[in-house]
């Protein structure tokens, strides 16, 4: 009769120890469940797509039919729900007679950069803006060819930063001064961030 009982409670524990494991296992299933989830609705909710979005933009602050260097005022704006970090800006502008952008690009590759910036932290829905001066002043002749769409002019801001989750992000905007609306559009390529 001892055997039997003894039996009994070792049957006993086993029933128990499998309840637990049981339980073990399913507690698990629900916490992965409910976290994939969550990562889920994280990933889809616009309301908490939670990122720092830099833009760059030039805009022409003198106009090309006034002697002196062609002047842009380039506008650097957290359009992002959370704040940039570490923030690097490299602001470029070429003139020239290119067949393409990319011939453009690729000068503006040789050439250093007329405006680099650095910040620590650029809070979201914050901008700045900075002059960027090309290094000789245009022609006559020059702006008349620029006014035709001859003679091109390039802007490129290459952006670096980071965001509040330690991803690093670098972006490039490229825009031309079009004629046609006398104001820098967007290039057709070369864009990463606008």
């Amino acid at each position: 009769m001892q055997l039997k009982g003894v039996a009994r409670k070792e049957q006993a524990k086993r029933q128990q120890r499998k309840a637990a494991l049981g339980l073990v296992f399913f507690s698990s299933g629900i916490l992965i469940v409910v976290g994939a989830l969550e990562l889920f609705i994280l990933r889809h909710d616009p309301r908490l797509n939670r990122q720092a979005k830099l833009t760059a933009h030039a805009t022409i602050k003198e106009p090309f039919i006034k002697d002196g260097p062609p002047k842009l005022v380039t506008t650097i704006r957290n359009a992002g729900s959370i704040d940039a970090h570490e923030l690097s800006v490299a602001n470029r502008m070429v003139t020239g007679y290119f067949k393409s952008e990319a011939e453009a690009f690729d000068k503006m590759r040789t050439v250093s950069p007329g405006i680099s910036t650095t910040r620590l932290i650029l809070v979201a829905g914050e901008s700045f803006s900075e002059t960027l001066e090309y290094p000789t002043p245009l022609t006559q002749e020059d702006r008349a060819r620029l006014a035709m769409g001859a003679l091109r002019m390039y802007f490129l801001s290459e952006l670096t930063y980071s965001d509040g989750f330690g991803s690093v992000h670098r972006d490039q905007v490229c825009e031309y001064f079009d004629p046609a609306i006398s104001a820098m559009a967007q290039c057709d390529s070369r864009n990463s961030s606008n």
